[in-house]
């Protein structure tokens, strides 16, 4: 184990346990309208109901986003420090996937 890996793993175990906790928060409406967290479309910053709404539709698939950044975060800690960069990249793939699912989920709620 190097610094590199304690270093990595403790970021992605933030960002993952960060991006769970928002997800929680939207699934059950308690995430309130802001302009630093969430999914800012213009559809769902339109109404308050919108919001709620849309997030609650969109937080499974962050709340999927977020389990996959901590579980990596753990693994850094016990794979190869030369394939911690090389594994980085599909999880982001995987965080990115992610969160155009939730903004699609999250405006397809709001239009129904």
């Amino acid at each position: 184990m190097t610094v590199y890996s304690i270093i990595l793993s403790v970021t992605f175990l933030i960002a993952g346990s960060g991006l769970f906790y928002v997800a929680n928060k939207m699934a059950r409406g308690q995430l309130p309208m802001n302009s630093w967290v969430g999914l800012r479309t213009p559809q769902l910053m339109a109404s308050d109901e919108a919001w709620i709404q849309g997030h609650k539709a969109a937080s499974g698939y962050l709340k999927f986003s977020g389990i996959a950044l901590a579980i990596f975060g753990v693994l850094c800690l016990f794979i190869e420090e030369s394939a911690i960069g090389l594994l980085s990249m599909p999880i982001i793939i995987v965080l990115f996937i992610g969160t155009v699912l939730a903004n699609q989920k999250a405006n397809a709620a709001i239009t129904q």
